[in-house]
């Protein structure tokens, strides 16, 4: 029985090791900001992120009424720099939320992908774009 324990035990530690040896995936943003004011539909988005391996993630950006953009960022050797185009809001303050694939599919599903959110940031729509 005894040893029956110190398997177990042993199991549960090698379990608990793996889970915690995943590495945290980080995005660093140098475009957008963190309350940067958009005075177009485009947006800048640039930066890097930590997995080498990770070639690609997703983002979506709201107005706080709505989706009104969204889309897959291409990764090259860790860095990304892409204008995207979104709707014009109908709302003065808006969120970027980017994500990782979670179903490694290659598409973005709302169900599974936002889940976790990877980075977010807080924008404002200059009132020239809002459509209210």
């Amino acid at each position: 029985m005894k040893k029956i324990l110190i398997f177990l035990f042993s199991l549960s530690l090698i379990s608990l090791s793996a889970c915690s040896s995943t590495k945290k995936v980080e995005l660093t943003l140098t475009s957008p900001l963190e309350g940067a004011k958009l005075e177009t539909t485009q947006l800048h988005i640039a930066g890097s992120i930590s997995d080498q391996d990770i070639s690609y993630f997703f983002y979506q950006i709201e107005d706080g009424h709505s989706f009104v953009g969204s889309g897959k960022i291409a990764i090259d050797e860790g860095k990304f720099d892409e204008i995207v185009e979104f709707s014009a809001p109908s709302n003065g303050n808006g969120m970027v939320n980017f994500y990782l694939d979670e179903d490694h599919n290659g598409t973005f599903d709302e169900e599974t992908d936002t889940e976790k959110v990877l980075h977010s940031v807080s924008i404002t729509f200059d009132e020239t774009i809002v459509q209210r």
